[in-house]
């Protein structure tokens, strides 16, 4: 089937189009405005909560506070962050 002139223009014209640069991409902000912005406000993290734990018979317990009596029975501690 033979092409006519107007679509094979229409061809023409879209290729030539894509090859193009884009003009406006010197007004594109790069990454490092975006993430300077301010379109996403800073977020406070809470500080995480501290828990220590210790052996008991038949499992590991955990407490908030450090019991020093019991530092032959800990094991370990770790910091969990609140449930929101």
């Amino acid at each position: 089937m033979p092409m006519n002139g107007s679509l094979l223009a229409v061809l023409a014209t879209a290729l030539w189009l894509g090859a193009c640069a884009n003009p406006f991409s010197v007004l594109a902000p790069d990454a490092a405005e975006v993430i300077q912005s301010a379109w996403y406000p800073p977020v406070e993290i809470p500080a995480p909560r501290q828990h220590y734990c210790y052996r008991t018979l038949g499992r590991v317990d955990c407490y908030r506070t450090p019991m020093p009596e019991q530092a032959s029975r800990r094991v370990g501690s770790f910091d969990d962050a609140p449930a929101d």
